[in-house]
């Protein structure tokens, strides 16, 4: 690693804000075939916009404008039901797809392709927005095969994580990839239960397979994920 690199693996840990109310851990974050193994640029992108002191997290729009990777934030296909007017939408990430189609399903809003779409390019990751969205690991790869430091900060990026979660108490925070199971206990303070959650204080955390497993879990699992969610949060708070 060079050392803008090691600085990202340390200290950023994604988009969003801490103080948002629905979050979502993940392992790593993806890199589209279009932008090779390009980690530097990610990187140092990310380090320009943190203004000379490492920040933790950033606006996921514009690190993706810095580092010239827009295509999830361009609106080029068809919408089959315009939104407010608008006539296209982004082609959609698939993780991000099935985590925002979750957060629809809680919401209960629409979660058809194009509102998630809408919701991608407007929301999602957004510094004044409603999601946190971080990483186990801050370096992208396209798969877990491919060879990244994924070790050196781990276990002080776990212990971060849990301080976070615990200060910030957001509403729900869905922890995703079978791999990571035990990293995700210790950020939510406990094994999960036989529905995937457990309550850490007054935040529900949901353990779920990774959004692209194979063969995966249908899109209309994830939205009813959301749903029962929803349900646990609501009962929480009426007793």
């Amino acid at each position: 690693m060079n050392r803008v690199e090691e600085l990202a693996a340390e200290h950023w840990f994604g988009y969003g804000r801490w103080t948002a109310p629905y979050w979502f851990i993940g392992p790593e974050p993806g890199m589209h075939k279009s932008e090779g193994d390009n980690l530097f640029k990610r990187c140092q992108a990310w380090y320009e916009l943190s203004s000379g002191q490492p920040a933790e997290l950033i606006d996921s729009l514009e690190h993706h404008e810095r580092f010239q990777e827009m295509r999830l934030f361009t609106r080029t296909i068809k919408m089959h039901e315009p939104v407010e007017g608008r006539a296209m939408r982004p082609p959609m990430q698939e993780t991000w797809r099935r985590l925002i189609a979750l957060l629809l399903g809680y919401l209960g809003q629409r979660t058809d392709d194009d509102m998630i779409g809408d919701y991608q390019c407007e929301h999602w990751g957004r510094k004044d927005g409603d999601t946190c969205v971080v990483e186990l690991s801050a370096l992208a790869a396209r798969n877990l095969g491919v060879d990244r430091d994924r070790t050196t900060f781990l276990n002080q990026r776990v212990q971060t994580l849990r301080e976070r979660l615990e200060h910030c108490r957001p509403t729900f925070c869905v922890l995703y990839g079978e791999g990571s199971k035990e990293r995700f206990e210790e950020i939510a303070g406990g094994g999960f239960v036989e529905n995937g959650c457990r309550w850490n204080g007054r935040t529900l955390c949901a353990f779920v397979e990774h959004p692209v497993a194979r063969p995966g879990e249908p899109m209309s699992w994830w939205v009813a994920k959301g749903e029962e969610m929803r349900r646990m949060v609501d009962s929480r708070e009426v007793r």
